[in-house]
């Protein structure tokens, strides 16, 4: 079944607001000039203080004569002054974490990182009336994406892609002017650079850049954000900290009232557990090659268990063996120097995600896990880890779960690694015998079980390292 945009209208329909960066960059700095942007422990940066940082570094940028620049920054504000300085520079610029060793594979850029001389240039800023509008179509960004699996694949995205993406998610969640936000989910991620920087400054909202996660409980404190985008591994975090400190909870409750996350599924239990909090929690679902959002929670229509609506710029199909497929501007060029791969990954103009999923009653987007994770075991049973980790997890006293195979002489069968909350791990027995009994129901008994008290291994955006769904 076609899930086209919900107003009815076709994607090419669809009106864009900014057709490229500067436009959209000029236009923000200049109507939110006088408004704060980011909040550091080193002090406030006004809009017009970001737009003459970046046009200083737009002028020492000029100096570099390769066609790609390769940000490796660490610090937030720095890496957003780059972002925009590379591209009005007249470079193509690859984002990707720092020390990722990405660099090594693209001998034709230019590697900026924090101790770059250049980013102590002081002299006059770029004249913007020299500064050459690009085809907002040719390729503009190179992301690296952040799979489970495997090494990362560059993502090549043209202006239009981001901000036709940026401009469809604000139609269903924005941010008030002025608005509050803390910053953790990096720049050098898609989910992050739109959600903390591009849908920020189109709104004129402000972010706190903390210099270390051990800031955050000091932030919430003092800053007090009214939204949080984050991995919901550390949306979980924030529940335990909030049911931790009371007064912090005080003090935080009155002001913190959403938070928005991407990159892996929130569970129900935290998602409950937020709303307790009265924190609405909001989701964000797609992938970097979408540049990035595919659908988002609207802010009048909060739906735990669902990744919210799709978007208006995106056709959005379920075909047949549930993939969720997609079609519109936001899809991406292609993979960098990889013709072969992204011919396997867009098919007759549909982008296959590689998700399982279904649409609800509510015309909701409901993610059930990676086609890839599906698990065939040796009495034929066939599961699709996700959705049987998700039924592990809403058994009281766990907190998070991983499926998987192993093997004996017999034959393959399903292991099962659960995380405990601490104060269940007494009540083990009782424990085992409510994930026996799920285990039954969903016909992977017998199976092995490892309990242990650690977190499972995540990457920064929250999503489960496995060993790889062997079918």
């Amino acid at each position: 079944m076609l899930y086209g945009p919900m107003d009815g209208k076709t994607v090419a329909e669809s009106k864009m607001i900014y057709e490229s960066f500067l436009q959209m960059f000029m236009g923000c700095t200049e109507s939110h000039k006088d408004r704060p942007l980011f909040v550091t422990s080193a002090g406030t940066f006004f809009y017009s203080d970001f737009r003459d940082g970046v046009l200083r570094l737009t002028a020492a940028f000029r100096q570099i004569e390769s066609d790609m620049i390769i940000l490796s920054v660490q610090d937030q504000l720095c890496f957003a002054e780059c972002f925009f300085a590379a591209v009005f520079s007249g470079h193509k610029v690859c984002i990707t974490a720092p020390e990722s060793g990405v660099q090594k594979r693209l001998h034709d850029g230019y590697l900026i990182k924090d101790d770059h001389p250049y980013l102590q240039y002081a002299g006059p800023l770029a004249d913007t009336d020299g500064i050459r509008t690009v085809n907002s179509l040719a390729p503009c960004v190179i992301a690296f994406s952040s799979g489970t699996t495997g090494f990362a694949d560059g993502v090549v995205l043209s202006q239009r892609n981001i901000l036709k993406n940026v401009q469809s998610i604000l139609q269903y969640y924005c941010y008030n002017a002025g608005e509050k936000l803390l910053h953790i989910l990096p720049f050098h991620h898609m989910f992050g650079l739109v959600s903390d920087l591009f849908m920020v400054m189109e709104c004129g909202a402000q972010v706190y850049l903390p210099d270390s996660y051990l800031q955050i409980p000091a932030v919430l404190r003092t800053f007090l954000p009214e939204t949080v985008n984050l991995p919901p591994a550390m949306a979980n975090t924030l529940c335990k900290l909030l049911a931790s400190d009371d007064e912090l909870y005080f003090e935080t409750g009155k002001h913190l009232r959403r938070i928005l996350c991407g990159g892996a599924p929130l569970s129900s239990q935290t998602s409950q557990k937020l709303l307790a909090y009265h924190i609405l929690p909001m989701i964000g679902y797609g992938m970097t090659e979408c540049s990035p959002c595919i659908s988002v929670t609207p802010q009048d229509k909060v739906k735990p268990g669902t990744a919210g609506v799709p978007l208006k710029c995106w056709d959005l199909r379920i075909t047949e063996d549930s993939e969720i497929i997609v079609r519109g501007e936001c899809v991406m060029i292609g993979y960098l120097k990889d013709e072969n791969e992204t011919k396997a990954r867009i098919r007759d103009g549909w982008l296959h995600t590689g998700d399982a999923g279904y649409i609800d009653s509510d015309g909701n987007l409901v993610v059930t896990g990676r086609l890839n994770n599906v698990l065939i075991f040796s009495n034929g049973t066939k599961c699709l880890a996700e959705r049987a980790e998700a039924q592990i997890n809403a058994i009281d006293g766990v907190e998070e779960s991983m499926l998987s195979k192993t093997q004996n002489e017999y034959g393959s069968y399903p292991k099962l690694v659960i995380v405990t909350v601490e104060e269940k791990t007494k009540d083990s027995e009782h424990l085992q015998g409510r994930i026996d009994s799920v285990m039954r129901e969903l016909n992977l008994f017998p199976y092995e079980l490892e309990i242990r008290a650690s977190a499972l291994p995540r990457n920064q955006m929250g999503k489960l390292i496995r060993n790889g769904a062997q079918k």
